[in-house]
């Protein structure tokens, strides 16, 4: 759900969480959001072009 869109407010609704921070600290790592931030920090194009 989390890889799809679905905000973490909605996911913890879903699951019956009673608060978003349970969610969160099980699902975090997928968040599109969290793994594209860490994606950008291997920008591997930039470590080829340097060689």
């Amino acid at each position: 759900m989390l890889a799809a869109g679905q905000s973490i407010e909605a996911v913890a609704q879903y699951l019956g969480h009673s608060n978003t921070a349970i969610t969160y600290r099980t699902y975090a790592r997928f968040l599109p959001e969290h793994l594209a931030d860490a994606a950008e920090i291997l920008n591997f194009d930039e470590v080829r072009e340097a060689r």
